[in-house]
């Protein structure tokens, strides 16, 4: 779905438009000015329901060095929201699979041995990048279906409560019970350790 098909959705639920077209004019003005920051509310929501954004980040070392090596995704992944289970892979050139060896600090330093070397692929959670008042009505937004179609709702919800608070509310309360649903397909993964399979630690 594109950022215009979500603005189309959201002025159809608002009735402020009776076509398949955005119409910009003193009626609509207000609500499209606002909804960027209702559909990046809406985002934040949806993120961490269930429904990842899936994204991977490499960090290489060579080695050298002793004791261990921490890495901060926030800082190597600036929409880091959780790495995902058991999707840590490893490969030095004579092996490759999902690996033990690195243990978390807090939720988001990533720990490894600093003497060994290679290439890690952490695959993990994303945050959607947010919208703006510049972003192009073409623009594909990178979610899901069934994700995507929830941002307008709550974009109604949002921005019809001074209209009409009753099926803003309506529309809210719609908006809950599909994120709900959404929760119960994947559960992140949370600050754990794993028990090294070289004794590295």
């Amino acid at each position: 779905m594109t950022w215009g098909e979500m603005k189309i959705n959201a002025l159809q639920r608002m009735f402020a438009i009776t076509g398949s077209e955005i119409v910009e004019d003193d009626s609509t003005r207000p609500y499209l000015t606002g909804m960027p920051g209702a559909a990046n509310e809406a985002l934040q929501l949806l993120s961490t329901a269930g429904k990842f954004l899936v994204k991977m980040v490499e960090i290489v070392q060579d080695g050298a060095g002793a004791g261990v090596r921490r890495y901060d995704l926030k800082e190597l992944a600036e929409d880091f929201y959780t790495v995902r289970e058991n999707q840590i892979f490893f490969e030095d050139g004579e092996q490759y699979g999902q690996t033990a060896d690195f243990m978390f600090e807090s939720w988001n330093i990533l720990v490894l041995p600093a003497e060994r070397a290679g290439t890690w692929r952490v695959y993990y959670n994303a945050y959607p990048p947010p919208v703006t008042q510049q972003t192009a009505d073409g623009y594909e937004m990178p979610l899901d279906p069934e994700v995507a179609v929830l941002v307008p709702l709550y974009m109604a919800s949002q921005l019809y409560k001074e209209d009409d608070i009753g099926l803003a509310t309506q529309y809210r309360n719609e908006f809950e019970v599909a994120r709900e649903e959404l929760r119960g397909v994947e559960v992140p993964a949370t600050n754990r350790e794993f028990e090294s399979s070289s004794g590295w630690w």
